[in-house]
């Protein structure tokens, strides 16, 4: 379980700065099609497309990130009402049952990436598979995000945040 730990922590810091990249990215790009269109009259076409598509990587590796953190958006109501017990168990079927889905979803997301190759970008002229690549490379890390949420719920080791 340590080198699974381990494993997640180094995949934390990779995706760590990964969006910190992303982010910057995205404020300079959003920017400069600001400054651009606005002070000098001059827009730049491909601001907005690659800013997108920067947003749709940003959200594609950040989400198995807050998987790992339990960051992520959640309605808790119910399950606060639950003893502990039950609480565990309610963790345990949503995490098979979120694992499942992106299990299923997985290959297709990767024969969509396939498809969308034939298809370019209409300002940046870029493949569309780059894009959508995001969604494939996002449902495996939650993946690998999950066993470990799963594994620490079944041998009863809290995930640290």
């Amino acid at each position: 379980m340590t080198k699974f730990k381990r494993l997640i922590d180094v995949l934390c810091r990779i995706e760590e700065y990964i969006a910190i990249v992303c982010l910057i990215v995205l404020i300079v790009i959003t920017t400069l099609g600001i400054i651009c269109r606005y002070f000098l009259n001059q827009p730049l076409v491909w601001t907005e497309e690659l800013a997108r598509f920067v947003f749709i990587w940003l959200i594609s590796v950040c989400v198995g990130y807050c998987v790992t953190k339990k960051d992520h958006v959640k309605v808790e109501m119910f399950v606060n009402m639950m003893s502990a017990k039950a609480h565990r168990i309610v963790d345990i079927v949503l995490s098979f049952m979120t694992f499942g889905f992106f299990l299923y979803l997985l290959p297709y997301s990767f024969k969509f990436m396939l498809v969308q190759d034939k298809i370019k970008s209409t300002a940046l002229s870029l493949p569309f598979s780059y894009v959508y690549s995001g969604v494939f490379i996002g449902s495996l890390l939650i993946l690998i995000h999950l066993s470990y949420n799963i594994a620490c719920l079944l041998t009863g080791k809290e995930n640290e945040k």
